[in-house]
């Protein structure tokens, strides 16, 4: 199925505002949405797996900010 996602992600801290805009257009294989979602829990489950991460809940912004986290 064709789809397309676009996510508009707003950050407030403080006095600052960062805003992001995610577009994922339809691409063959797995579907926009697929990639979007799938990706992150894969990265997530890597990252666990190499014991970079304290297990429990953990919002996606404070794993950001996990200074031992490097690119794989």
């Amino acid at each position: 199925m064709k789809d397309i996602l676009i996510m508009k992600i707003i950050v407030t801290e403080e006095k600052k505002a960062l805003k992001y805009i995610v577009l994922d257009p339809y691409k063959e294989g797995l579907s926009a949405m697929a990639r979007t979602t799938g990706y992150m829990n894969t990265t997530f489950i890597e990252l666990l797996n190499k014991t970079k991460l304290e297990t429990g809940v953990q919002p996606p912004e404070l794993i950001g900010k996990t200074k031992n986290i490097t690119s794989t």
